[in-house]
């Protein structure tokens, strides 16, 4: 027979009787109970130093609140416990045997005397008791026979009265048609004595609040405001304030005036601006982008502090200073545009500080692990020969502590896009992260710390600081904005009908002044050309405007493919002298930390745009963008540019540059003639832009100084800048273009190794080809012939050229038809193949890629 099952009450009282049996036993052996205390306090010991049980010395500030409420509440619920315990033990257990002493005070209050006058006093409380509850009961019926009889009275009168009340208007006709007076003055006299009258006996019947102030009731009341006499109640000594129960603005006190701009200019460097049009705040009917802080305000007030020595400000005033459009950022801000650098570094840092390795989660705290304490500039750029070795001995617990981690990193993936950045997890030894941590500081993180604090301060110094000669520019792309009707069908809405506007915005400081201007342009471009096509304008009317401005500073983020590139760096050497500017300088802010007033005004752009639409204006193209919105928008300039502008700067561009060293270390670049200084970090000390700080390089273009040429017939086409300029001046006012015409008489020679196409029969699938598409030229591999259209069928490799190395696409190939004429030329000697991450390699010649670029020069000019 099987055995029968325990219930769950049974199996508990068979545990708690074991348990019981357990400490009885535990209890009568002294020796065994101390070695099992004394074990259980090694097991705790090693527990809280293999960091499985953190101690709240060592825990966040939220960690610590959260442990202690835990601990009230636990001690809450015991002492209930207890008290619940000891309630029952006491009705349960019965009482002592008396002693003497218990006996002689049981005896003293339970004698003749005392038991006479416990009678009589319960017997008064009784006989009060109920004269109460009978006075009660009076009370009671009285006040329900007084509420009856008054009903009584009320419907009575009512009974009596059936016709309505006159209006104020017919009591006053009434009043004065029994009198000769036609005067209109006393007319409104008596409409507003019975108006008031009427307001206060209405009052009067009104319960609540408003029958303590009958002024200000009057002054609310319907009928008054009916009639168009509410400024009678002036002579009541009652403003309209009163009336809208406005509150008194709290004047601020005296001392917080001559710090209020300081403490602005705080905040303001210590918040991000939205880059959401729609994401605006309004006040008092003034308008402003939402601007988000970077930490909190205690943190704030504190850097304040440490800014300022000798401003004393308290946290409260700290707070009322703040300006009403920098708010906390919210869980729909979703941080988009993070560093990445910073992110990775917080990331680590966040899981060392919770392992005990550091104490705080500040990053600046942390670069005392491998900087002086305090870290120099010297240190953070890793140049600092007493720290730049320095590093954390790790122990052996720590190898044994297992940890995870996070970082952001670039994954290979079988997607359209190849690569793609996620968050990736790690795991291994505490040791291992540390060191992990140390070389990430060294490598990366302090000398991205120094680039962003010098590069904004330099730009903060350069504006504060700006002299009557100099002017800072501030420039940034802002996202495409499609052209839109008011009222759309659905195959216009979801199609590509209308274009997409390129907006180039940004703000020029002068001394004393500022502006923001924005130019737009239906090319998508936003190469080297295009962003002078885009700044050309601005320039001018700078110029123009003040003429005494000869020195200018440019700022921007640092894409290498809009503005940290070679051809950017030329076109800088070139083109402020021809417009008039002695002197100029391009910096560029450190990666994720371009963000500022540029991004605000295309927010207010594309924002007036989309107003514009809604109120019933079709914005199609460009013209009608800068028409309409240059109209509704005064305080930002509008320019209008056109895509064949563009090609005024692309001859300029038409002879392949040399690359410029270490590109993407570059945050300054300072031009001359045919060559550039170029340095890690902006500095300003010279007012010729000449000093020697940060070991600044130079770099010469096209050879400079003269060097020998291997082709000479390219060396003497080169012509210099002056006299190109002068002949495209030319050819804008009616004159013609002497490159062209020496480029179509003298057409280059392909070089060995490559075949000029004139008919598909020549190739073969297979064959090697450079394609002009889209304005640019592409290596391409010959997929298909198409003898009947005369066209070929190609697989593009990216990028587009001139660049060293083109590789195709993954998964998804890049492929199209081009007719004959497009093919600039046949290569025959390409490069072998080269395998690198599952992809292909390739390379071309330098002497082919010389012949290449200037013939793709030469097709994309226009025929004379």
């Amino acid at each position: 027979m099987a055995r029968q099952k325990l219930s769950v009450e049974d199996q508990r009282r068979r545990n708690r009787e074991y348990q019981r049996k357990r400490r009885e036993k535990l209890n009568s052996d002294q020796e065994s109970k101390h070695a099992l205390q004394e074990k259980e306090r090694q097991r705790w010991k090693k527990r809280v130093k293999d960091k499985k049980v953190i101690q709240i010395d060592e825990m966040g500030d939220r960690a610590k609140r959260n442990q202690r409420k835990y601990w009230r509440e636990a001690q809450k619920r015991s002492r209930e416990k207890r008290s619940i315990e000891d309630a029952v033990l006491r009705a349960h257990t019965p009482p002592d045997s008396p002693q003497d002493q218990d006996i002689q005070e049981y005896n003293a209050r339970h004698s003749r005397q005392s038991l006479r006058q416990k009678r009589e006093r319960s017997k008064t409380r009784k006989r009060h008791s109920r004269e109460i509850k009978t006075l009660k009961e009076k009370l009671k019926k009285v006040t329900k026979q007084r509420n009856k009889l008054r009903k009584k009275i009320y419907r009575r009168r009512n009974a009596t009265n059936k016709t309505p009340l006159d209006s104020p208007g017919t009591e006053t006709k009434k009043m004065l048609s029994e009198s000769n007076i036609r005067n209109p003055k006393i007319k409104k006299v008596l409409l507003f004595h019975n108006i008031l009258r009427r307001e206060l006996k209405k009052n009067k019947q009104t319960p609540g609040p408003r029958r303590q102030e009958p002024a200000l009731s009057v002054s609310s009341g319907k009928i008054l405001k009916k009639y168009r006499l509410l400024h009678q109640i002036h002579q009541f000594g009652i403003t309209y304030k009163l009336i809208r129960g406005k509150k008194q603005t709290k004047k601020k006190p005296t001392f917080l005036k001559g710090i209020t701009e300081t403490v602005k200019d705080f905040f303001l460097n210590s918040a991000r601006v939205t880059t959401d049009k729609t994401d605006t705040i309004t006040r008092n009917k003034i308008k402003q982008q939402r601007m988000i802080l970077a930490d909190s305000m205690i943190n704030l007030h504190s850097d304040f502090l440490i800014s300022n020595p000798t401003v004393k400000l308290s946290y409260s005033s700290f707070c009322s200073l703040k300006p009403f459009y920098i708010t906390a950022p919210k869980a729909s801000d979703r941080k988009t545009c993070l560093c990445q650098k910073h992110e990775n570094a917080y990331l680590i840092l966040e899981v060392l500080r919770m392992s005990g390795v550091v104490k705080s989660n500040k990053l600046d705290d942390s670069f005392q692990l491998v900087c002086c304490s305090p870290a120099s500039e010297a240190c953070l750029l890793r140049t600092c020969s007493r720290c730049v070795n320095k590093g954390t001995v790790t122990t052996q617990e720590q190898d044994k502590i297992h940890v995870q981690w996070k970082q952001w990193e670039r994954v290979q993936e079988e997607t359209v896009n190849g690569i793609n950045t996620k968050l990736v997890q790690h795991s291994g030894s505490l040791s291992k992260l540390i060191k992990l941590y140390e070389q990430i500081l060294r490598n990366e993180t302090t000398t991205h710390v120094c680039l962003v604090r010098n590069q904004s301060k330099a730009y903060r110094n350069t504006i504060e600081t700006c002299e009557e000669s100099t002017a800072i520019v501030h420039v940034d792309f802002s996202e495409f904005w499609r052209c839109k009707y008011q009222s759309e069908v659905q195959a216009c809405h979801f199609g590509q009908n209308l274009p997409q506007l390129t907006l180039h915005t940004g703000m020029y400081y002068i001394k004393g002044g500022k502006a923001g201007f924005c130019t737009l342009s239906e090319s998508k471009r936003q190469d080297a050309a295009a962003i002078w096509t885009h700044m050309d304008p601005v320039l001018k009317d700078i110029k123009t405007r003040y003429p005494q401005v000869t020195t200018v500073h440019f700022w921007s983020d640092g894409p290498s493919k809009q503005y940290e590139n070679k051809k950017n760096f030329f076109l800088l050497s070139c083109i402020p002298p021809t417009l008039g500017f002695e002197r100029a300088t391009w910096n560029f802010f450190p990666t994720s930390h371009g963000k500022g007033t540029p991004d605000g005004i295309g927010g207010t752009v594309k924002r007036t745009a989309d107003n514009l639409v809604l109120r019933g204006n079709d914005v199609t193209d460009g013209h009608t963008f800068f028409v309409k919105v240059s109209n509704s928008l005064k305080s930002i300039q509008l320019y209008h540019i056109a895509e064949e502008d563009m090609q005024r700067y692309d001859t300029l561009l038409m002879h392949p540059l040399k690359q410029v060293p270490s590109t993407r270390k570059i945050h300054q670049v300072i031009p001359h003639e045919n060559r550039i200084q170029h340095r890690q970090l902006s500095c300003f000390c010279s007012k010729m832009l000449v000093c020697q700080c940060f070991s600044p390089a130079t770099f010469y273009f096209h050879g400079y100084p003269e060097e020998q040429q291997s082709d000479t017939r390219r060396a003497g086409k080169k012509r210099p800048l002056a006299m190109l300029l002068e002949e495209m001046e030319k050819e804008m006012v009616g004159g013609e273009d002497v490159m062209e015409e020496e480029l179509d008489e003298e057409p280059l020679k392909s070089p060995e190794g490559t075949v000029t196409v004139t008919t598909v029969s020549s190739l073969n699938n297979g064959d090697w080809l450079a394609v002009v598409y889209d304005d640019h030229w592409w290596l391409a591999k010959t997929i298909a012939v198409d003898t009947e259209h005369q066209d070929v069928k190609v697989e593009f490799l990216h990028p587009h050229g001139p660049t060293a190395k083109y590789q195709p696409k993954l998964l998804t190939k890049d492929v199209c038809f081009c007719p004959v004429k497009d093919i600039i030329v046949k290569l025959m000697g390409i490069a072998s193949p080269v395998k690198l991450r599952k992809r292909e390699i390739y390379s071309i010649a330098p002497d082919v890629m010389d012949f290449i670029e200037p013939e793709h020069v030469r097709r994309l000019l226009p025929k004379a």
